[in-house]
Parts: C-alpha cells; sequence; structure tokens
C-alpha cells in the first residue's frame, strides 16, 4: 500500500510539474517550413543585419523576418542591401558602408557627378561617349588605353572613333593627329608680349625666301596630294620653324603657322623697298619736268633771237 502511494504522489509531482513549464532538449522541428524560427515571437529574429550568400537567398527571406530599413550583405555580390519603401524584393536597394544608399546624388560642386545613372554623370561631367575605366588606375597614352586604342577591343583592330567634349579639353603634352584638324571657331596660340622677354628684332629675311622652294608632292605615309615646303630645306634657313620627332626615323616636321613670320617679314622688307623706289622714281621725274621746262625756256629764248 505503501509503495502504492509513493508511486502516485511522484505521478502528481510530475504532472503538476509539466503543467508549469516543459523542457526540450535539442532542435524543435516546425510544422511549417516556410518559417525557418515559427517558435519565435513577432519582435525576435526580425530586421536587423544579417549576411547571406546570395541574391536567391536574400529574395527568400520570409515576410514576417523583414522590416523597412533592415541590411543584409550578399557575400556573392560582395553588396549590402536595404529594404527601403516596402518590404517586398522590389524594394531592396543598394547600400554603401557609412555612406549611405547609392541613390543619393552629389552635386558635382561637392565632388559628386550630379546624377544616378553613368548616362546622366557622363552627361553632367562633359564626358560623351567615353567609356568608363572599372579599374583604380588607367595608363592613356597616344590615343592608347591599357595598350588598347580607343574605339575597339584589340589594339590590332582599335581606333579613335570620335570623342565628345562639351566643354574645355586641356591635353599637357603633344597632340598626334593622323587626318585633318576641323575647327568651327578660330586656331590661336598665346602671343602675350606679358608671356615674352629677350624681344628682338629678327634679320632680312629676303634673300633666305628666294632660296626656299615651295613645291607640291605625294605623300608616302597617307594618301594625300599636297602643297608646301621641305622641312630640310626650311631647316637650312629657320631652324626654329623645325621639330625632330622621337621615331627611329627622327620625322622632321614643320611649324607652318610659325613659317607666317619671315614670310611677313619677306613682305614687309620688298614692300619698304618699293616706298624707296617709289620715291626714287618721283624725284627722276620731278627732275625730267623741270629739264622740260628749261628746255622749253631755251627753245623759246633762241627763236626771240632770230
Amino acid at each position: 500500500m505503501k509503495l502504492i502511494y509513493t508511486l502516485c504522489l511522484i505521478t502528481g509531482l510530475t504532472v503538476a510539474s509539466a503543467s508549469a513549464q516543459v523542457k526540450v532538449i535539442g532542435a524543435v522541428e516546425p510544422n511549417d517550413l516556410s518559417d525557418k524560427y515559427p517558435t519565435h515571437n513577432e519582435i525576435y529574429g526580425k530586421g536587423g543585419f544579417r549576411s547571406v550568400a546570395t541574391v536567391l537567398e536574400r529574395d527568400n527571406i520570409t515576410p514576417a523576418r523583414r522590416s523597412e530599413g533592415m541590411l543584409v550583405y550578399v557575400i556573392a555580390d560582395a553588396k549590402l542591401y536595404q529594404l527601403k519603401g516596402g518590404v517586398a524584393n522590389v524594394n531592396w536597394t543598394d547600400a554603401q558602408f557609412g555612406g549611405g544608399s547609392s541613390t543619393t546624388i552629389v552635386p558635382i560642386d561637392k565632388g559628386g557627378t550630379g546624377a544616378i545613372t553613368a548616362e546622366d554623370a557622363r552627361t553632367n561631367l562633359g564626358l560623351g561617349n567615353l567609356s568608363i575605366q572599372n579599374k583604380d588606375a588607367v595608363e592613356i597614352t597616344k590615343g592608347v588605353i591599357d595598350g588598347t586604342l580607343i574605339g575597339n577591343l584589340t589594339p590590332e583592330k582599335g581606333k579613335f572613333t570620335f570623342l565628345d567634349v562639351n566643354s574645355e579639353l586641356t591635353v599637357t603634352g603633344q597632340v598626334i593627329v593622323n587626318g585633318d584638324i576641323k575647327a568651327t571657331g578660330d586656331v590661336t596660340a598665346n602671343s602675350d608680349i606679358r608671356i615674352k622677354k629677350n624681344i628682338v628684332n629678327i634679320p632680312e629675311v629676303s634673300e633666305s625666301l628666294r632660296r626656299i622652294h615651295a613645291v607640291s608632292y605625294d605623300r608616302s605615309d597617307v594618301e594625300l596630294h599636297q602643297i608646301g615646303f621641305i622641312a630640310q630645306n626650311v631647316q637650312e634657313f629657320f631652324p626654329s620653324l623645325i621639330k625632330v620627332d622621337t621615331d627611329a626615323r627622327k620625322t622632321l616636321s614643320l611649324n607652318y603657322q610659325s613659317m607666317t613670320v619671315p614670310l611677313l617679314k619677306g613682305w614687309q622688307e620688298h614692300d619698304e623697298l618699293i616706298v624707296i623706289q617709289q620715291r626714287e622714281l618721283k624725284a627722276l621725274k620731278d627732275e625730267v619736268a623741270e629739264l622740260q621746262k628749261a628746255v622749253a625756256e631755251l627753245k623759246r629764248l633762241m627763236k626771240q633771237a632770230k
């Protein structure tokens, strides 16, 4: 009897304990497999920050575990995303560590582009059709970007096709153009007296100009027929007008713009000579007129003497 009483007492204590608290050792398997933590209260495991492997895993986060403003880092993309304006998948936006959303427009005067899209940024910055290089450092040399000519994918086929600059283009160094240069405005060079010193009039050039030959010719490097001068011929008399290139052949080029200086100087010398000759001719004409008057007067006197 005592044994039966003891068993009943133990059973009652067990039931009473179970009615207050149930301790489970191990994992609890949910009935609804769409939610990983169905036993949590609504405020737990919701929103906040988490890291997932792929975008698909990000999109599969259940609505019950989402809240506006939550952050998710996608390892495959190495990007941070944030829910903005709602909790649907269309509301995921790129975010920046410590910099806010990438949709924030930073004005140009604040160091930004003033745009969200790459196309608008190119327009705002005056880049035209220049491609954007996704590199920390890009080497651009003689129309070549990292060994590939602008306008194609390989150095063998590449060429500089089109460059649209809506503002000033400043180039420090030499610009080499294989073709024509056209301008709707003026082509000028700095000539302010404030940037010049040791100014000396050049000596007479007429004799030198007589020995420079104006010629017509066909180019062997490009298919062109032109008129002009021979650089070696000009170099003999005006060496400062000639530039020696750095290529293997040390090709000579002529500064045709500055060639106008000796040509103008030569015209001035001839014009001055013409003015002097005109003065001398006028003096001779005056002398002839005086002689003619004297002869006429002599004839008149001789006629009277008869």
